[in-house]
């Protein structure tokens, strides 16, 4: 169960840290404050009812949050299992996977799926602690931050339908 969790989840987070910015000067002196201090929601979603929930400020990303379903025998759980057995085993596997300041990861049955979420803040996270759990990937430059527009454009290459809110 573990690997399957596992696997999903940095699919649909290795995007993100594709789209790390420098914080270099790109030659324009004249910064535009009301873009970089405007807020914004933008939403991405993938196939099975995937859900991406970015949250920035200019382009720079403060928080994420990815909302997935998987099947029950996906995860190898069976009907003869009971509840309480079925929540402890995939929370405990994520708060295993995901115990990184910042990241906050939960599981819970719905219906004959599970639906897992996993929370990033960006504020509180340590990149490298990210980089290190397998949820973002080393940018070719050190990251400063994670890009809006980047993390858009990889998710839209990667199948997504992405609108602001």
């Amino acid at each position: 169960m573990k690997k399957w969790i596992g696997m999903l989840l940095i699919g649909a987070l290795v995007l993100t840290g594709c789209s790390s910015q420098s914080g270099e000067s790109t030659g324009d002196t004249t910064p535009d404050t009301q873009e970089s201090t405007k807020s914004k929601v933008l939403v991405c979603t993938g196939d099975n009812d995937e859900q991406v929930t970015l949250e920035a400020t200019g382009d720079k990303i403060k928080k994420m949050t990815i909302v997935l379903y998987m099947e029950k025998s996906d995860l190898g759980i069976t009907d003869e299992m009971d509840a309480e057995t079925i929540q402890n085993a995939i929370n405990d596997s994520l708060s295993e996977k995901y115990n990184i300041d910042g990241v906050t990861a939960e599981g819970a049955l719905e219906d004959d799926r599970v639906k897992i979420t996993v929370t990033v803040n960006y504020e509180e996270a340590n990149q490298e602690d990210l980089i290190n759990a397998g949820l973002v990937e080393k940018g070719e430059k050190q990251s400063q931050y994670t890009s809006l527009k980047a993390t858009k454009k990889a998710y839209k290459n990667a199948g997504y339908s992405c609108d602001y809110q």
